[in-house]
């Protein structure tokens, strides 16, 4: 890995103790190393993907270079070349990686007239390149993309082309594409008419996909709950999982694949499936919290994101009201039927205050997430390791950092994390952060 320029900071220094609900690593654990630098000329990063050792970075400026990509740990930052890219992305576009290609998806917006459009990279993001087949001429939008055996599948909703009116909207309906030829070239199928936008997709190991579902894009589905769906034939249709309907308040989460096991949020409980999507298994509830000031949750949610050893971990928010929501991480040795809460040193305090955690990447063995702050109490982002499967995690601000908001960590050619800081959220990064295990 090449070692990033203007070298800031190195080892962390984790503290030690058994694995219980604080923070630390167990008696065994070794530290990783983390690599702190300034970095200058880096573009206003939204988010990003890796496929080997580049990283290619989606921009919060819609210009002519929408995407960028870097291949010596963001270090230096290259634009990606995309014909007939600029003028769509303005409004909203989504980089997903599928397998060795990436894809960068017309997102829905109810507000858009765009056309459904998809462009695709083989070359790590260095080019992207408008696929063929996709639009036929309707307004829309692609909203998720996922690899099923050797071809791609996408899926996303038409209307008639105008302005977003209501009638515009009782026409819309959802559709899928297919391509054979890694991006390149799509066949549409049109979809059931009461069928549900379908946002987030995941391909189970025997073959059936998982969904969840944006009901309030067609009048015709608006009235329904928001459910997971489950599909046996690439896509081409749906039915509801058997899972109980939620609250009005309690919407089925975006479903996630952690070792063959899909994993569904339903409120404050989540649903297990082993077997592709066909039974589901109810696990313990997120462990309670409350906030700085004794308050208990109004509700929360639970969410895995991974397995380490024989430990589930999962990302927790506490729902407080609109503008109070606090996030925490959880796991589990048992199969997520007990959840135990994962004390972290700092504090989001205020009626106002928010904390997120991102979501956690597993680099041979050390977990890597971010934990941010706005609104009061340890105001900016902290870096989260662990090095004992999730149980403890290590708690750091560089001083390189402070006050800045820290990305999601990417993992990067298999052995180490890239996370990026800024002064908030959409300004360009100050600070490049490398996590690698110690050797």
């Amino acid at each position: 890995m090449r070692v990033l320029a203007m070298l800031l900071a190195g080892t962390l220094v984790v503290g030690c103790g058994e694995a219980t609900d604080s923070a630390g690593n167990g008696p065994d654990s070794r530290p990783p190393i983390v690599t702190v630098a300034t970095v200058d000329g880096v573009p206003e990063l939204a988010t990003a993907v890796a496929t080997g050792d580049t990283v290619i970075g989606q921009t919060w400026a819609w210009g002519d270079h929408p995407l960028v990509w870097s291949n010596d740990d963001g270090e230096n930052w290259q634009p990606s070349t995309t014909p007939s890219l600029a003028e769509g992305a303005r409004t909203g576009v989504r980089l997903v990686q599928v397998g060795s290609t990436s894809l960068l998806l017309q997102e829905p917006n109810v507000t858009s007239e765009a056309q459904p459009a998809i462009w695709w990279s083989d070359d790590a993001g260095h080019s992207f390149h408008e696929a063929v087949g996709v639009s036929g001429g309707e307004a829309g939008a692609v909203s998720t993309a996922v690899g099923v055996g050797d071809h791609l599948v996408a899926f996303g909703m038409v209307r008639p082309g105008g302005p977003p009116a209501h009638t515009s909207l009782e026409a819309s309906r959802s559709v899928r594409w297919e391509s054979d030829d890694a991006g390149r070239t799509w066949s549409r199928t049109d979809l059931s008419p009461r069928l549900p936008l379908l946002t987030s997709v995941v391909a189970t190991a025997i073959g059936t996909l998982v969904a969840a579902t944006a009901p309030g894009w067609s009048p015709a589905a608006a009235t329904a709950p928001t459910v997971t769906m489950r599909s046996t034939d690439d896509g081409r249709t749906w039915d509801p999982v058997a899972i109980p309907k939620p609250g009005p308040n309690d919407a089925h989460g975006v479903p996630v694949i952690v070792d063959d096991t899909v994993y569904v949020a339903v409120g404050s409980t989540t649903w297990a499936s082993t077997d592709g999507g066909s039974r589901w298994t109810e696990l313990g509830g997120a462990p309670a919290g409350r906030d700085s000031e004794g308050t208990a949750p109004e509700g929360s949610s639970l969410q895995v994101q991974a397995r380490a050893g024989d430990v589930l971990v999962a990302q927790v928010r506490d729902f407080f009201d609109y503008e109070h929501y606090l996030g925490h991480l959880a796991w589990s040795d048992d199969d997520g039927s007990k959840w135990h809460r994962v004390g972290l040193p700092v504090h989001c305090d205020g009626y106002d205050a928010t904390s997120t955690v991102s979501d956690v990447a597993h680099v041979d063995g050390v977990l890597v997430a971010s934990w941010n702050c706005s609104g009061g109490g340890d105001r900016g982002g902290w870096l989260l390791t662990s090095t004992d499967d999730g149980r403890t995690w290590q708690v750091e601000a560089h001083k390189a950092t402070a006050g800045m908001e820290l990305s999601g960590p990417v993992a990067v050619d298999g052995d180490h994390v890239l996370l990026w800081a800024g002064p908030n959220a959409e300004a360009a990064p100050k600070v490049m952060l490398t996590v690698q295990p110690a050797r």
